[in-house]
């Protein structure tokens, strides 16, 4: 038997086949917490409160930094695939234009895009 099923079932000798039991045992059985409850005055009471709103709210400011962050970088990607796109039409675009003056412009466009 593992050790870990161990402490898990307690089991008497049984005298008679019918005496046979099984306890499963809780662990909150074993470890009984007596709480006596204090009595707090109103004017503790509203500071335990407000302690508990200001520490909530610091929670709430984390998290919108936080947010601030990850839009901040999501901007930064976005504005990265939309150069990339832009790049990738003017491309597609030099494949197709004629105009060697055109051209030129598109592929000066394209290198200066590239190159930032």
């Amino acid at each position: 038997m593992s050790s870990d099923k161990e402490g898990k079932f307690r089991m008497s000798i049984p005298k008679k086949e019918e005496d046979i039991n099984i306890e499963e045992e809780h662990e909150h059985e074993e470890h009984e917490h007596h709480h006596e409850h204090e009595v707090i005055s109103d004017e503790n009471y509203e500071i335990l409160l407000l302690n508990a709103i200001a520490h909530s709210l610091s929670h709430v400011e984390s998290s919108l930094g936080s947010i601030n962050n990850n839009l901040k970088l999501m901007l930064t990607y976005l504005e990265n695939l939309r150069t990339s796109i832009n790049s990738l039409t003017k491309v597609f675009l030099l494949q197709e234009v004629k105009d060697q003056d055109m051209r030129r412009k598109l592929l000066s466009e394209i290198l200066d895009s590239i190159t930032q």
